[in-house]
């Protein structure tokens, strides 16, 4: 009897390992499908606005928006935004972020060069909460997060696609 006991208990000890290390994968599974170049692109007219984030192994990241013609060329930044990331689960947290905007008065298609984008000044938030969703294979995900700051295109959440 006391033989079985132990064996169940071993079993047990084993099975709480072993689901420990699955979450723990899957925990750093997110962070490393997160690191790289995920792009959306919009289509307008003659231009596309692309959305991009880069996630760094380092913990940080850059969000650009910027505008191309439709052979992929870069006419122009729209904004930045960089700062720091983590994640619990699905939840993405942005954070000590950095917004730089297009000058007032940029004239029409408002774009401008990158060096030309000002850091902003206003009382914008330095923190954002988010959610990822990948696709099953993983070259595709939603983030989807709160919009705010003026020249922020929000819309109904859209796939990513990693470059």
């Amino acid at each position: 009897m006391k033989k079985i006991y132990l064996t169940h208990l071993f079993a047990a000890c084993f099975i709480v390992i072993l689901l420990a290390n699955v979450a723990a994968c899957k925990k750093d599974d997110l962070r490393a499908n997160l690191i790289g170049t995920w792009n959306l692109d919009r289509k307008n007219g003659d231009i596309i606005s692309r959305e991009s984030y880069q996630f760094n192994n380092d913990g940080t990241f850059l969000l650009l928006n910027t505008a191309l013609d439709t052979t992929g060329k870069v006419l122009g930044y729209y904004h930045k935004k960089s700062g720091k990331f983590s994640h619990s689960g699905t939840a993405l947290y942005l954070y000590e972020l950095t917004y730089w905007y297009r000058p007032d008065g940029t004239p029409a298609p408002y774009y401008t060069a990158l060096q030309n984008l000002v850091l902003s000044t206003l009382n914008a938030p330095t923190t954002t909460n988010m959610t990822v969703e990948f696709s099953a294979d993983k070259r595709s995900v939603k983030i989807v997060g709160s919009c705010f700051g003026p020249n922020v295109l929000c819309i109904v959440p859209m796939p990513y696609i990693k470059q």
